[in-house]
C-alpha cells in the first residue's frame, strides 16, 4: 500500500504525521478525525482526509471514495458521541 500524499509545510499533514499533538479520537486509512483545540461548540471536531488536498478546487473525480470514507469516519464519531450528523 502506498502512503498517501502529503505536503509537509501543511499544518493538517503535520498532525496525521505526529508532528504536531492531537487528539486523535478515530483514524482509518482515509480519514483522522481530532478534537478541534478551540471548539466553537459542545461538539467540535475536525474531519482530514490521510491524503494532502491542496484546496476542494483540487478535488477530482478519483477522490470519491476517499472523500466517501471521510464522512463515513465523522458520521461514526458523530454516532459515538451521540450526536446527529445531520
Amino acid at each position: 500500500m502506498t502512503e498517501p500524499a502529503r505536503d509537509p509545510a501543511c499544518l493538517f499533514c503535520r498532525i496525521i504525521a505526529g508532528e504536531i499533538p492531537a487528539t486523535k479520537l478515530f483514524e482509518t486509512a482515509d480519514a483522522v478525525i481530532i478534537a478541534d483545540i478551540n471548539p466553537q461548540a459542545p461538539t467540535h471536531v475536525l474531519a482530514i482526509p490521510r491524503q494532502h488536498i491542496p484546496s476542494i478546487a483540487a478535488i477530482t473525480p478519483e477522490d470519491g471514495p476517499m472523500l466517501a470514507a471521510l464522512f463515513a469516519a465523522a458520521n461514526q464519531v458523530a454516532h459515538e458521541q451521540g450526536r446527529d450528523a445531520t
